[in-house]
C-alpha cells in the first residue's frame, strides 16, 4: 500500500498548509509562508532558500525536532558548505523531482 502523507500527523498538516499556500501556483511564494501560522509545525520545519541561481541551498530555519535528530542545527549554514557531496546530489535530485511534479508530492 502506497504512502498516504496526508494521514501523517506531522506531514498531514504541513501538507495541507503548504498546498492552501500555492494557490494553483507550483509552489508557494516567500512570502506566503509565516512560521507564525503555523507553531505545532515549528519544531519538524525546515524552510530552505535557493541561493545563486539555485546553485546552493541555505538553511533559514531548522526546527528543534530536526536538530536533534540530525545533532545539528544548521540554520543559516550553506548547503554546501555543510554537507558532503553525495548529500548534496541526492537533495539536488530531490529537489527537481519535487519541481517536475509540480511542487507536489
Amino acid at each position: 500500500m502506497p504512502y498516504d502523507v496526508r494521514s501523517d500527523k506531522i506531514l498531514g498538516p504541513a501538507f495541507d498548509y503548504w498546498q492552501a499556500k500555492c494557490r494553483g501556483r507550483m509552489m508557494p511564494r516567500r512570502r506566503d509562508i509565516d512560521p507564525t501560522e503555523i507553531p505545532r509545525l515549528l519544531p519538524n520545519l525546515q524552510i530552505t532558500e535557493l541561493i545563486d541561481g539555485g546553485a546552493r541551498i541555505r538553511y533559514r530555519l531548522t526546527g528543534t525536532a530536526i536538530v536533534n535528530a540530525y545533532s545539528a542545527d544548521l540554520t543559516g549554514n550553506i548547503l554546501t558548505r555543510s554537507s558532503p557531496e553525495e548529500g548534496w546530489t541526492t537533495l539536488r535530485l530531490t529537489t527537481a523531482g519535487f519541481a517536475a511534479r509540480g511542487g507536489r508530492y
